[in-house]
């Protein structure tokens, strides 16, 4: 029995003449006809699970391999060439570019909790409560109290 390739699995059997069948006469035995099927069905998915493992495999090998040799590279060429170079320090040193960005950054961190610092006295002072209500996750005041009045005043916003 020949193994055909076809576009749902690896390979099929062709069965279509088998030597169980006549086709003047039909089926010869039954029984015989439903273990070559079951053995037909059983290939086939053994064949299914054998692709799958394979398509499955085939990258985690080339990124395997890919990594080992990036790392025999690093080891064997690039860490040499970087210590023969000499000045290993002005490798160190930082750019100008990424100077400047640190520096805008703790600019924008300080920026940022000077902010939150005066919304903080601000609140403090006026004595809002501020609480999440619902899905709409809108910030509503929920209570003030004014300093001039001394009772609660609710707001939304």
């Amino acid at each position: 029995m020949p193994l055909i390739p076809t576009s749902n699995s690896m390979f099929s059997l062709n069965l279509s003449h088998s030597p169980f069948q006549d086709p003047d006469i039909g089926s010869i035995d039954p029984q015989l006809e439903r273990q070559v099927e079951t053995i037909r069905n059983l290939v086939e998915s053994y064949f299914g699970i054998v692709s799958k493992t394979i398509r499955d495999s085939v990258p985690k090998c080339i990124m395997f391999m890919m990594v080992n040799q990036l790392q025999e590279y690093m080891t064997s060429d690039l860490l040499p060439t970087i210590y023969s170079a000499g000045d290993q320090d002005s490798l160190m040193e930082e750019s100008q570019e990424a100077s400047r960005r640190r520096e805008e950054m703790v600019n924008m961190y300080h920026t940022c909790k000077d902010a939150l610092n005066l919304i903080s006295d601000v609140s403090t002072k006026t004595g809002e409560r501020w609480a999440l209500f619902g899905t709409t996750r809108a910030w509503v005041v929920v209570e003030t109290v004014l300093p001039t009045h001394g009772y609660p005043v609710w707001w939304e916003w």
